[in-house]
């Protein structure tokens, strides 16, 4: 599970470098589809943890197993300017509206599972 946090993390940070400014705390937007659940909480505390070792802040949306919430977090993370979105787990299909707010603002979008 490190791997995999570590990784995604990491796809999320190699994919943002771009968006990051000195001035600024990047942020790392995460869109669970149950941040209570085991796993989920297990994934969350492993990305903070990357995150605030590299400066970034991490604001997580729980979107309580409904896509159109997680359309809307997704659409409010590019609007707040995040510099990553990570998606746990919708599949990239039911996300298009937040996706293509997240491209018109070049952030990249990861997922795990969906």
């Amino acid at each position: 599970m490190k791997n995999l946090t570590f990784g995604v993390f990491a796809v999320a940070l190699a994919l943002s470098c771009a968006h990051a400014s000195a001035a600024d705390k990047p942020l790392l937007g995460i869109v669970s589809i149950s941040a209570t659940e085991a796993n989920n909480v297990r994934y969350i505390q492993g990305a903070t943890k990357a995150a605030d070792e590299l400066g970034w802040k991490v604001t997580v949306v729980d979107a309580a197993g409904n896509a159109d919430q997680a359309n809307a977090a997704i659409q409010n993370f590019a609007q707040l300017g995040a510099h990553a979105i990570v998606d746990m787990v919708f599949p990239f299909s039911s996300i298009g509206a937040g996706r293509a707010a997240a491209g018109s603002a070049s952030i990249p979008v990861v997922t795990w599972g969906g």
